[in-house]
């Protein structure tokens, strides 16, 4: 399932600290780097580790969030549902919505 960056809830920031949207997609864990999960699978990429689905889609299983910008291409921070308007749509697989966080990324 993928959502364009105004419909993620997802935001990067690069060295110089100002925030974009991001667009998001959940992909299977097997889909990145041959089953194995690391941060960074192409320049202005980030990957990390998830379970559940994004938005009413239920039963996604265990897999990865790929958020990107193409206006963050070293992404050094990223953060979800940090607005108080903007949309939330990551749940696991019970349902349950993903919590509001904020994050340093850290640098290969």
């Amino acid at each position: 399932m993928s959502r364009s960056a105004e419909q993620s809830g997802f935001e990067l920031a690069g060295a110089d600290g100002v925030f974009h949207d991001a667009a998001a997609q959940i992909v299977p864990d097997c889909a990145v780097h041959g089953g194995k999960t690391g941060l960074f699978s192409e320049p202005g990429t980030l990957d990390s580790a998830a379970s559940g689905t994004a938005g009413d889609t239920a039963g996604e299983g265990d897999g990865v969030i790929r958020v990107f910008s193409p206006d963050v291409l070293q992404p050094v921070a990223i953060r979800y549902a940090w607005k108080s308007w903007g949309p939330a749509p990551v749940r696991n697989a019970d349902g349950l919505p993903g919590i509001p966080f904020c994050a340093d990324v850290p640098q290969a």
